[in-house]
């Protein structure tokens, strides 16, 4: 038996294909809504949660979860116990044995696969869209490609077969080449900034059907937000404007900023949320004569930042803000390297044999010669200083890691923006990708309940 947890907009869709019949449907929200009524904050059943699932601390899972930022820290923690108890009731009605996502990248994800990995339900997550053409399945919550490392290792103390070889030089070649992007970097932004009355009215009508009670704010926050959006958008453009300015002449590095809200940051890179903040703990610890160059994510929404943003960007020592048309491949080919908090630009740049500084995590943390992470902040410095002074990674070492990265995953695509993703013969291949996966990994025994 297969049951499947959705929104309400997911659960109305599924109703009308065509269901097998061992595929039940379960609607998160039909027993129990904690958006709306979340539970009087018990402190003692929020401790035990948090020595029960054996986390750092549970807070860090609310960072996850955007839409309820502007709340009180004791109605976010009466919302992670909310969702917390409806997993533990989700799986006591099941007791499912695997649990199949996508990268849990929001509160619920987070609770479900933490409640149902303790009971010893194997998680099986599937990577989405960050290596074109290419998926990943994991068992972990910051989407380390299970096996990676120790493959990279093997590689590394021996010479590659030519057909590796090839194939590592290949893929390398078509990221230097500009010929892969993610499917999502072309789709551009939602619909917030309100390009015309009619698809803000066609917005409207559809939120008000669906009543998406958890990935949307309700109907009238999202009305107050659209128009704040498109009132800003216009401002912020000019703002840019007036503060950004062609790349320097002088050596930099590059930090391109990241789409918010977004899993690279409120999930792999929570502890280095602001942004901002990075930026000026790295205008410290540049080497002497280098700048940073920064450049708005291509899917923002300029009227999403707060006012005066990118003025209090520019006006950090030693940072220059490029325009959002400047070629992102340029900028690369001139850098030092990359500074990125979990972004695929990091990868971009390791095929174009640029080192990467890491503050959170990422699928290619692996290739230790190429990525640097800093363990704390008084290390930013000296460890910036080793980049600029070897600003090109071993060739040899990087055509092994893409190698073991390509016996690691496997050709397809799953990603909601590319139709690509629902083909017969694609979605035939991630199930037997996945069945694989849990077989390997039962034999290991990560699947025997009590055994994590």
């Amino acid at each position: 038996m297969v049951f499947v947890v959705g929104d309400l907009p997911s659960y109305r869709r599924a109703l009308q294909e065509s269901l097998d019949r061992k595929i039940k449907l379960v609607y998160q929200h039909q027993d129990l809504d904690p958006l709306r009524r979340p539970p009087q904050l018990d402190e003692g059943l929020l401790a035990s949660y948090e020595a029960k699932y054996g986390l750092p601390t549970l807070r860090r899972y609310i960072l996850a979860h955007r839409l309820i930022d502007s709340l009180s820290w004791e109605r976010q923690l009466r919302y992670l116990q909310a969702y917390i108890q409806y997993c533990e009731v989700l799986y006591q009605e099941y007791l499912p044995e695997v649990l199949i996502t996508g990268a849990p990248d929001c509160l619920q994800f987070l609770t479900l696969y933490s409640v149902f990995k303790y009971n010893g339900v194997l998680p099986v997550l599937l990577g989405q869209g960050r290596m074109p053409g290419r998926i990943f399945i994991v068992d972990n919550e910051l989407e380390q490609i299970p096996g990676l490392q120790e493959t990279y290792a093997e590689f590394k103390s021996a010479d590659l077969t030519g057909e590796d070889l090839t194939a590592a030089r290949t893929f390398r070649a078509s990221y230097s080449g500009q010929k892969i992007r993610p499917s999502y970097y072309w789709h551009g932004p939602s619909l917030r900034a309100l390009p015309s009355l009619m698809r803000f009215g066609e917005r409207i009508k559809r939120l008000a059907l669906e009543d998406d009670r958890y990935f949307q704010p309700r109907l009238s926050e999202t009305i107050r937000r659209s128009i704040l959006t498109r009132v800003k958008d216009p401002l912020m453009r000019r703002e840019l404007r007036r503060h950004a300015f062609d790349l320097p002449s002088a050596p930099f590095f590059y930090y391109p900023l990241h789409y918010e809200p977004e899993s690279a940051i409120d999930v792999f890179s929570a502890y280095f949320r602001d942004q901002v903040q990075v930026l000026r703990w790295v205008s410290a610890a540049l080497p002497a004569g280098y700048r940073l160059v920064v450049k708005e994510h291509p899917h923002t929404i300029l009227g999403t930042r707060p006012l005066g943003y990118y003025r209090r960007l520019a006006k950090i020592p030693f940072v220059d803000v490029v325009p959002t048309s400047t070629d992102s491949y340029e900028i690369l080919a001139r850098c030092a390297g990359v500074i990125t908090l979990a972004g695929t630009t990091g990868f971009e740049a390791l095929c174009l044999g640029k080192p990467v500084v890491l503050f959170g995590h990422a699928f290619y943390q692996p290739f230790e010669e190429g990525v640097f992470r800093p363990l704390t902040i008084d290390k930013l410095a000296s460890l910036l200083q080793r980049v600029a002074e070897s600003p090109r990674v071993d060739d040899n070492l990087l055509d092994k890691f893409l190698a073991a990265v390509l016996k690691t995953t496997y050709p397809g695509a799953f990603d909601h923006t590319n139709d690509a993703s629902i083909a017969p013969d694609n979605l035939a291949t991630i199930c037997h990708e996945i069945i694989r996966r849990a077989e390997v990994w039962a034999s290991q025994g990560l699947t025997a309940r009590g055994c994590l």
